[in-house]
């Protein structure tokens, strides 16, 4: 029988097929694995460079040695290398061959090359590039050498192992798995997954009040695996949305399928959550299909979230309609929406108010996570006020910038103009639909307003000159006067300065101005291009701010 040293490779054979049972590794892959470890004592017994494949049979365990060497040039042996370089090689385990001087490197190892025309001698139709492999003997193993090559053999077989299961579980990231409790160490649990895989559920990604003991089966999401010395370090939780998500997936077969669709989740673990649904089948009610039948389906769930209470609602494309179901129970009155900012306000009754915004306003938080927007909430009452003091600015302004009587201007107002510069830009046949203005009316009112605008245009222009601001930034039409002016009294007096700022530095300027992070990132992406220290692709535009030169005036 072939033995390595005093190890029969028989019972080694019988040993790679057991543990290829036990850790769920095909047969095949450990014989590569041990066919790589003979090799590599073989080298270390034979010494040299040797390039050698083992391939032993998965019968009767007969081991066969090859050395390979790969066909070359006849002239690549002639190549010379510097004379510091110079050194004998061994050929074939004997033979011997000075190399002089040259001023190429050597490239020839006669370990692994061998000449085309002494190839040719065993075989006339060989060619450049092609890899002989040769049988020769197996060198004798000591006992040190076979203990080597169990000990290697263990430790790629551990490795392989350890792959595996990265591969296994990194693939299951955003999944749920199922394990038991193994131990609790100062608040986070080990759970067994499989036998000899572990993975911790944190403290923090625990529902609260919620605990376990050894023992007890639990279901947690996947969040992250990395790769360990001791195996994947696995990563659980219970809190994340997505868990949330793919217990609804197991529970209920129409989202499991696609015909419904989640289409976002906030949750406040173990208190309450909120989730957005539309359904693929126009005669299928979401909300239904998720609840089940006398709640049935919501209700297992629930129990598994330790009472998490979970609010269903119909998604929308329709950002007013997905607020306004977003912030029920409340009933709303209205909603203003501030697309620019992604934000919304949403007017309620008096007695509506604390419900929607709920306890430690819990509900306009969930509802603000499930839709994206910034949900503020107002009552009719002080919406109302809110607008009688708008309209009393306004009307305010108009009296002031076109010397007219309060009547027109509560006019100009309820015709939707809200700045001198909206009196400008309209033709006057826009103006004389308005009831009870004349042509004439019309082309006074627009040439006070362009006169007003002028001296404001005049009097800008003369301050900021007195500023040092730079020609460039006064003509920079993407910020109003007043934002212009206090960017000079932050030093920042051209193009150039702008765009050197950062977007958090641009926000810091107007800590008290409704400028949005996307609008002063644009802001410096516009300076940049005008400078051309970048460039903007075709299509790309700089959004308008509700709060910059539409509101000059």
């Amino acid at each position: 029988m072939s033995s390595i040293g005093t190890f029969p490779l028989q019972e080694l054979i019988f040993d790679i097929k057991r543990i290829s049972e036990e850790i769920g590794i095909e047969v095949n892959d450990l014989f590569h694995v041990l066919e790589s470890t003979i090799s590599q004592v073989c080298i270390s017994a034979y010494g040299g460079n040797l390039d050698l494949s083992v391939s032993v049979n998965r019968d009767d365990g007969t081991i066969k040695l090859f050395k390979n060497m790969t066909v070359v040039d006849d002239d690549l042996p002639n190549k010379k290398i510097e004379p510091e370089d110079d050194y004998i090689l061994e050929k074939n385990f004997g033979d011997e061959l000075a190399i002089g001087e040259s001023e190429v490197p050597l490239i020839f190892d006669f370990y692994k090359h061998i000449t085309l025309k002494e190839a040719g001698k065993e075989n006339k139709d060989i060619s450049i590039g092609q890899v002989l492999s040769e049988d020769i003997p197996l060198p004798t193993f000591t006992r040190h050498s076979s203990m080597q090559a169990r000990q290697i053999l263990m430790q790629r077989i551990k490795m392989l192992q350890k792959d595996k299961q990265f591969a296994e579980f990194n693939g299951k990231v955003g999944e749920i798995v199922s394990g038991t409790v193994k131990r609790i160490e100062y608040g986070n649990v080990w759970v067994e997954l499989t036998p000899h895989i572990e993975a911790m559920l944190r403290r923090d990604e625990m529902i609260a009040r919620e605990s376990f003991r050894p023992g007890e089966r639990i279901s947690s999401l996947v969040i992250d695996v990395n790769k360990n010395v001791s195996g994947p370090s696995i990563l659980l939780s219970r809190t994340h949305p997505k868990f949330m998500e793919r217990l609804f997936a197991m529970e209920v077969p129409e989202v499991y399928e696609g015909i419904v669709q989640i289409k976002s989740i906030a949750r406040e673990p173990g208190s309450h959550a909120k989730i957005s649904v539309i359904s693929q089948d126009d005669y299928l009610d979401p909300v239904g299909v998720l609840v089940g039948m006398k709640g049935v389906r919501i209700n297992s769930i629930v129990n598994e979230l330790q009472g998490e209470k979970i609010d269903v609602i119909v998604w929308s494309e329709d950002p007013a309609m997905f607020i306004a179901q977003a912030i029920q129970p409340a009933k709303v009155q209205k909603i203003i929406l501030d697309e620019e900012n992604q934000k919304a306000e949403v007017v309620v009754a008096e007695d509506q108010q604390s419900i929607a915004i709920g306890r430690k306003g819990q509900n306009v938080r969930l509802a603000s996570q499930l839709t994206g927007w910034k949900v503020d909430i107002i009552s009719e009452h002080d919406e109302a006020e809110r607008f009688q003091k708008d309209i009393k600015e306004k009307v305010a302004l108009f009296v002031e910038a076109l010397d007219i009587d309060d009547v027109i201007a509560r006019l100009l107002y309820t015709e939707g103009f809200r700045s001198v510069k909206d009196l400008v830009d309209v033709t006057i046949e826009e103006f004389s639909v308005i009831e009870g203005f004349s042509q004439e009316l019309a082309e006074e009112i627009q040439q006070r307003a362009t006169t007003f605008i002028a001296e404001k245009q005049k009097a800008f222009v003369d301050k900021a000159v007195k500023l040092g601001i730079k020609d460039d930034l006064i003509k920079f039409d993407k910020l109003n006067h007043k934002q212009i002016l206090t960017l000079a009294e932050n030093e920042v007096f051209s193009i150039q300065d702008l765009a050197d700022l950062a977007t958090d530095e641009l926000l810091e300027i107007f800590p008290d101005e409704e400028i949005s992070a996307k609008f002063a990132e644009d802001v410096i992406l516009e300076c940049r291009t005008i400078l051309g220290m970048i460039e903007i692709e075709e299509g790309e535009n700089i959004e308008e701010d509700n709060s910059t030169n539409d509101r000059q005036f």
